[in-house]
């Protein structure tokens, strides 16, 4: 799941949303041009030195990211006061790529067009619309609790240089076992040793202490 800017005018909301994509393991994409440049000051105040954390594709133009979209095959998920559904009615997919529009003016019909699902933050009767970076937290938070509720664990296996998780639907998530110190210094049997947190939703080591979430792996693949 990644998120899209659609040419941003408000420098500080861009470098919190961004903050947003770096801190999470979110993919960001910057559909130019904004309305600032990228070394303006108050977004890289805003931003700090997380912009250098996140995984930022800049495009030039609205249709040079469809192109790039259609390639990678992604559906496009709209969050405008236009909508009717909640993004709380929605099920997100881990190729869903979700578009924020500008603060000043939202984004064109042709761009409302192109996206097959449209959804809004509800709000009360008579106010305008939230904040877009604040709308982008928590599409984003609804939209990774649902995906990684979906992720569950079925084995584990722990080398001398990588632990690799296999989920339920299939997928396989491998990690460094430098991340996991506990684990990097465990004995072979002390690493067979684990059980399942939940459903699957994470792993536990009882004899090192190391707890892994799911979650977690998935933002770090």
């Amino acid at each position: 799941m990644q998120i899209a800017l659609f040419e941003p005018d408000i420098p500080q909301n861009t470098g919190t949303m961004l903050r947003l994509a770096a801190c999470l393991g979110v993919g960001a994409h910057l559909i130019e041009p904004a309305g600032f440049p990228v070394s303006d000051r108050a977004f890289r105040r805003a931003g700090m030195d997380y912009l250098d954390q996140v995984s930022l594709t800049r495009h030039a133009s609205w249709p040079e990211f469809e192109r790039w979209r259609a390639a990678q095959g992604l559906r496009l998920v709209l969050f405008t006061t236009r909508a009717t559904v909640s993004y709380l009615d929605h099920r997100y997919e881990p190729d869903d790529i979700l578009l924020f529009g500008r603060e000043s003016a939202g984004v064109p019909d042709h761009v409302h067009a192109a996206a097959p699902v449209r959804l809004r933050i509800p709000m009360r009767a008579g106010l305008r619309s939230l904040n877009v970076a604040m709308t982008c937290a928590m599409a984003v938070g609804e939209a990774l609790r649902q995906i990684n509720l979906d992720a569950v664990a079925i084995d584990a296996t722990v080398t001398d240089e990588r632990l690799v998780v296999t989920l339920a639907d299939g997928r396989e998530l491998s990690a460094p076992l430098a991340w996991f110190p506990r684990l990097l210094e465990a004995t072979d049997a002390q690493r067979r040793n684990w059980r399942f947190i939940g459903r699957g939703q994470g792993i536990h080591w009882p004899e090192v202490d190391e707890d892994v979430s799911i979650a977690s792996l998935l933002r770090m693949a």
